[in-house]
């Protein structure tokens, strides 16, 4: 079967607070991190996601120290689906088969990351299974962050930081621009913690079912359009260490006249790999590890 693989920068970053220390080594603490995370019984390293019916934990993981690679594998269940099953030949009802509310089916996401190796560094990239049953990126570092933070809580050390990833962009983000005849508008979602202080920041941390992402919408001050260079510099911020912006928007014009959308969450660096299937028709995993790890190699 054919795996997708979507491509990720990954930034640490200091929680923002009175006393808060930042890490000295990213590598080396989170791998100790995932280390005392990985060895909890399955209830207390288990994790409710919000705003969803579904529960994340990791189920294992293999760090290769001299190549700075971790490869770690995610379970996660869905629950409070309740369908009624049938049999498809005789199409009778199978009523002790049904699901109660808190029972899911379990996928697997698997996740490889490599580290920069330098001791000072913050910076990791990324490349993660896409399994539309699965939990995405967003989900498995909601979960991280998480159980970290907790992890530093109980230490009693005052470390207390947030990983956040970025699409890796490919190249054809700059291909559609150059098709661009008229720039109306570019939407920069950046994280609420960059506003400041403000009632507006406030609401939306107080309330779980609002994101705590903000968008900043960027018009022409003239009829000719935003310049290209100007979407150009934004993209160039966009992949900077540290970078602020977690996504760019571009509406325009075509040469026809058309209007044309487009981001950088839909035009991610993807890899593909090709395993042998499981009898619950999942990729193998001890075969989507070994190529994972290949292919995070040339990142």
């Amino acid at each position: 079967m054919n795996v997708t693989l979507y491509a990720y920068n990954l930034v640490e970053k200091r929680v923002r607070g009175k006393d808060i220390l930042d890490v000295n080594c990213f590598e080396k603490d989170f791998i100790k991190c995932i280390e005392i995370l990985n060895k909890q019984n399955l209830k207390s390293k288990s994790y409710k996601l919000l705003n969803k019916n579904k529960i994340i934990y990791i189920d294992r993981y293999e760090y290769l120290k001299d190549s700075h690679i971790l490869f770690m594998v995610f379970k996660s269940a869905e629950y409070g689906l309740i369908r009624k099953v049938v049999n498809t030949e005789t199409m009778e009802e199978q009523k002790n088969k049904k699901k109660g509310k808190k029972d899911g089916d379990e996928e697997t996401t698997c996740v490889v990351i490599k580290f920069d190796g330098k001791e000072n560094s913050k910076e990791a990239v990324c490349l993660l299974q896409v399994n539309a049953h699965g939990v995405t990126m967003s989900k498995i570092f909601e979960y991280l962050n998480m159980k970290i933070i907790a992890i530093h809580n109980a230490d009693n050390d005052n470390i207390k930081y947030r990983i956040n990833h970025f699409n890796i962009i490919s190249k054809d983000f700059l291909k559609a621009l150059e098709k661009a005849n008229k720039i109306k508008t570019v939407k920069l979602v950046i994280d609420s913690e960059l506003t400041g202080n403000s009632e507006f920041k406030d609401y939306a941390n107080d309330n779980e079912d609002i994101s705590n992402e903000f968008e900043i919408i960027y018009k022409p001050s003239n009829k000719i359009g935003i310049g290209k260079n100007t979407v150009k510099k934004f993209f160039e911020l966009y992949g900077r260490e540290g970078a602020d912006i977690k996504k760019i928007r571009v509406d325009m014009n075509v040469a026809d006249g058309n209007p044309l959308s487009f981001d950088t969450e839909k035009m991610k660096e993807k890899e593909y790999v090709t395993v042998t299937d499981t009898l619950s028709q999942e990729p193998n995993v001890d075969e989507l590890r070994v190529q994972m790890i290949e292919k995070i190699k040339s990142y």
